[in-house]
């Protein structure tokens, strides 16, 4: 691992720069307090792993994110964005107050999406770039009701009219794009109002807003004047903070940070998948405003954050799942919350079993296993990438199956596309019922399904679950437990009070885990665990260890090799082998596929997946690779 950052900037970087004002006023100060710049970088994948990291990679947009420091002492992760200045701040407010206004008249946007272009019209119709000719002029017409005194006094019609509109130089470089009015004959009308010395004073008064009207109309004065990078800064602005994230825009775009971590206006740290735990240079502000922040955000996610209702589980507009712990007297630091992330496109069996999550092996034991109706568990401790893997393995329910899923919050993300979500809710007010996990999977029971999906049992929905893989419906879930001991304990104790004599309607139980080698932290599945039955002589549940990962080898064991009960006693007979033992040689054959699919770099979620259905439609001629049984 080699340490990163340059006594001169690359090349790159100074291309980069020179778009971007933000970055290179960043950079110049960096460079000043460290005599050094960062590494540009396409993305922070673990080829960028150092002790001390120096890099710094675009999130989207304008916005660039570095991480710079000692890995394990003083890391920080820095956000790069368009800051307003001082006199830029304060052309923003106005601008605020001024698209306040007209979005009074304009139809509220019915979707999150339309957000954007609703801001980008009210933005143009409330700011225009200007060029130095045309803003001496508006400055001159803005100040005529300042100066009417002195120029009364000092009457010279001509100046008066020059004044107005400009010397005969800007004039020759100006026209008017709208309505009849010419420069000169603006010109005209003032020299002829102020040539009157009759009521001079009240006619003048009178003539300077129609002379300012006319030139604001033709020359968009009525738009506040910005420059092109100020424009660009305010467009960014609003669009952050009214469509985005605010503060936490940044980090949220950044997709290596799986954890997002916010204690009170002024902590920040996110947990990066290549870098760890870092604190982060996010500021809310003033507790006043990071208020603001979370009541804004509980109005966009439809749910409140009050006093009287200080924990929030929800979903944010992007899809990431958000945790809001809103009083001082719950949170005693202040207000705090937590982000895990969501990705737009699940990951794939071959990018997680590259990475070496699964092995090829297990993967192509959990094909035969989804294949063939198994009810399968993915269980885990918090933050161990359960889901992540339930996502991944859905590929191998067949593409034309109809799934059913059961969630608090929208995480689950099938495939296929006979798909029912269902999601629960809180109920508001008298006549509004409650919806919970229970009443889905209940629910699912009369839909027919050919699998059901529940996001993550956690209550009686446990018992419903298992009532729903008894009567024929093959289940999968995630569920909170280290090891198998625990997880038959929590499913037997309160409050999901499953009967050990129900425990046979799981098949498999999958064991993920966050593990510890070296400096890194990685994902692996730590054992799979097949559930034969509940056993009076043995007093308990038995189970059978097909799987298990070695540690030291850092590497996905197959123990249950001519031993394993669910692919000899449950999928072999079901398909009807005479010796089914034969199953091994499909299991292998499966293995197999996957690391050519890996091979042949398919492992995109959309590549991998439609190879898996090629194959479950059309058999090896499906694949897009040439391969053959060995047996």
């Amino acid at each position: 691992m080699a340490d990163h950052g340059n006594r001169q900037i690359g090349h790159e970087l100074r291309e980069t720069a020179t778009r971007y004002t933000h970055l290179r006023e960043y950079l110049q100060r960096f460079k000043q307090f460290t005599g050094e710049f960062p590494e540009l970088i396409d993305e922070p994948t673990d080829d960028w792993e150092a002790d001390k990291p120096n890099v710094v990679y675009p999130v989207g947009g304008p916005i660039y994110c570095h991480v710079y420091g000692d890995l394990g002492k003083d890391t920080k992760y820095y956000t790069i964005e368009p800051e307003l200045s001082g006199p830029e701040a304060t052309v923003f407010k106005n601008v605020q107050e001024r698209i306040l206004e007209k979005s009074v008249n304009k139809p509220a946007p019915e979707a999150e999406a339309e957000y954007d272009d609703r801001i980008e019209e009210l933005l143009e119709e409330t700011v225009r770039i200007s060029d130095d000719k045309s803003e001496d002029v508006f400055h001159r017409v803005r100040q005529l009701p300042n100066n009417l005194g002195s120029l009364v006094k000092n009457f010279d019609a001509s100046s008066v009219a020059d004044q107005m509109v400009g010397t005969d130089d800007d004039r020759g470089q100006m026209s008017l794009d709208s309505g009849d009015l010419s420069t000169e004959q603006v010109a005209a009308g003032a020299r002829k109002v102020a040539s009157k010395p009759r009521n001079f004073a009240n006619q003048f008064r009178a003539a300077v807003p129609m002379v300012r009207e006319a030139l604001e109309e033709a020359f968009g004065f009525g738009r506040i004047p910005v420059s092109e990078t100020t424009y660009e800064n305010i467009r960014y602005q609003l669009n952050r903070d009214i469509v985005g994230f605010g503060p936490l825009e940044p980090v949220m775009r950044d997709p290596y940070n799986e954890d997002i971590h916010v204690i009170g206006p002024n902590g920040c740290y996110v947990d990066h998948g290549t870098y760890g735990m870092l604190e982060t240079t996010v500021d809310f502000g003033t507790p006043q405003e990071f208020d603001g922040w979370l009541r804004n955000m509980g109005e966009r996610m439809g749910d409140p954050v009050s006093d009287s209702d200080p924990i929030v589980d929800s979903t944010l507009p992007d899809g990431s799942r958000i945790n809001i712990i809103y009083s001082d007297d719950v949170s005693l630091k202040g207000p705090s919350l937590t982000i895990r992330q969501g990705d737009d496109v699940p990951l794939s069996v071959g990018q997680i079993t590259k990475w070496g999550t699964l092995s090829p092996e297990l993967s192509a034991y959990l094909w035969l296993c989804l294949e063939n109706e198994q009810t399968v568990f993915v269980v885990g401790e918090t933050a161990s990438g359960k889901t992540t893997t339930l996502n991944s393995i859905m590929a191998f329910i067949p593409r034309d199956s109809k799934i059913y899923t059961a969630e608090d919050t929208a995480e689950v993300i099938p495939p296929h596309d006979t798909w029912q979500q269902l999601l629960t809710r809180e109920g508001q007010g008298e006549n509004s019922a409650d919806v919970d996990m229970f009443d889905l999977v209940a629910a699912a029971l009369r839909s027919r399904p050919d699998y059901i999906i529940v996001g993550e049992v956690r209550g009686e929905e446990g018992r419903m679950a298992f009532q729903a893989a008894q009567t024929g419906h093959p289940v999968m879930l995630t569920f909170h437990a280290s090891d198998i001991v625990s997880m038959i304990q929590r499913f037997t104790g309160e409050p999901i009070n499953v009967p050990e004599t129900f425990m046979d309607n799981a098949d498999v139980a999958l064991f993920q885990n966050r593990v510890k080698q070296g400096d890194d932290v990685l994902r692996r599945v730590t054992s799979v665990q097949e559930i034969e039955g509940y056993s009076k002589e043995m007093g308990g549940v038995v189970t059978r260890q097909a799987f298990y990962w070695d540690p030291v080898e850092d590497e996905i064991v197959f123990q249950g090799r001519n031993n394993s009960y669910v692919l000899e006693e449950q999928i072999a007979t079901l398909l009807g082998y005479a010796d089914t033992r034969e199953i091994y040689d499909e299991m292998d054959f499966r293995a197999e596929i996957i690391e050519r699919i890996i091979q042949e770099d398919l492992i995109g979620y959309h590549d991998f997946n439609d190879t898996i259905a090629a194959f479950q439609r059309d058999g090896v001629e499906g694949l897009p690779f040439t391969i053959s049984r060995g047996f």
